[in-house]
């Protein structure tokens, strides 16, 4: 398992459109995938877990990716929320 800080960069932070193409990035990936903040911690393929967490631009999140790929799942889904 590996575990990542990351601070969003995206505008507006994680509402509908950003969170709905977060979440297709996941679907590339077997591994497990989640995404927290604070002490809650969700499915990253979840979209209404993830608007549930209410991210904002320059917030801090814990991603996290268990399975055969899940290096890459960290790298592209860190990507993903800082360079947008």
């Amino acid at each position: 398992m590996i575990r990542r800080e990351v601070s969003v960069g995206l505008q507006g932070g994680l509402v509908y459109d950003t969170a709905t193409g977060f979440i297709q990035r996941t679907t590339g990936f077997r591994s497990r995938l989640w995404i927290g903040q604070g002490t809650r911690e969700v499915n990253a393929k979840s979209l209404l877990g993830m608007l549930s967490l209410g991210i904002k631009k320059g917030d801090t999140v814990t991603i996290a990716a268990d399975g055969p790929d899940e290096e890459e799942a960290i790298t592209s889904l860190e990507e993903y929320l800082t360079n947008q």
